[in-house]
């Protein structure tokens, strides 16, 4: 999936919390104009230290991981991104979730190209600044 159409929205900040080495591709994102930030804590080793920064965020965009459901389970809003054939727990026609009410879930469709999610999450962010923040990013 190319997160560049969500990045390449003007004026907003985001937090990395992609555990592994991923280095590259965040250069890679930083490059293209990304205002991309590393919190410096390693995910998989500081539970609690990523506990508290999801907690701090307005939102997180993740895929189907660990961080989806620690952002659940702490309370802050969440989008996450589901394959077509998704985790029993995500089931398979809803947009919310029951375990995590702060959760929207975005899918994709079978033979659909991963852009086509990515751009309606793209466009989720922008309804979200304008409607939320006032046009704010």
């Amino acid at each position: 999936m190319d997160w560049h159409e969500v990045f390449d929205l003007a004026g907003v900040d985001f937090v990395d919390l992609q555990y592994g080495d991923n280095r590259q591709a965040r250069a890679g994102a930083v490059a293209r104009g990304a205002r991309l930030h590393a919190p410096g804590i390693d995910p998989l080793l500081d539970l609690e230290g990523l506990a508290a920064l999801i907690r701090a965020l307005d939102r997180v965009i993740t895929i189907d991981n660990s961080t989806a459901h620690l952002a659940g389970a702490v309370g802050t809003r969440a989008w996450v991104i589901l394959p077509a054939a998704p985790d029993w727990r995500w089931m398979l026609q809803r947009e919310d979730s029951p375990w995590y009410p702060c959760v929207r879930l975005f899918r994709r469709v079978r033979n659909e190209p991963g852009d086509v999610v990515m751009s309606q999450v793209a466009a989720a962010l922008e309804s979200w600044i304008e409607e939320d923040h006032g046009g704010v990013r």
